[in-house]
């Protein structure tokens, strides 16, 4: 029986550090998965900055917002027809 024991205990060892392996390598891929994760989202901000850059200019002129466009059209409407 004391054989059988030791062998076991071999087993057990050998179990326990392809598990610690196991464990160290899931953990690199989460760090991989992560690192990818976050430059996806840094140029899905970009994108999103580009996308909203160029919807102003093609809705406000040169990168004006809406409100800075009416407010300018108020002050040209207010001014004598000759004026304009």
């Amino acid at each position: 029986m004391s054989f059988t024991a030791g062998c076991n205990e071999r087993q057990q060892q050998s179990v326990n550090e392809n598990a610690r392996q196991v464990g160290q390598e899931v953990g690199e891929a989460a760090k991989d998965v992560q690192h990818g994760a976050s430059r996806a989202a840094d140029s899905l901000r970009e994108s999103s900055r580009e996308a909203a850059q160029g919807f102003r200019e093609g809705v406000g002129g040169s990168g004006t917002t809406a409100s800075e466009e009416r407010e300018a059209g108020e002050h040209r409407e207010n001014r004598p027809v000759d004026e304009r």
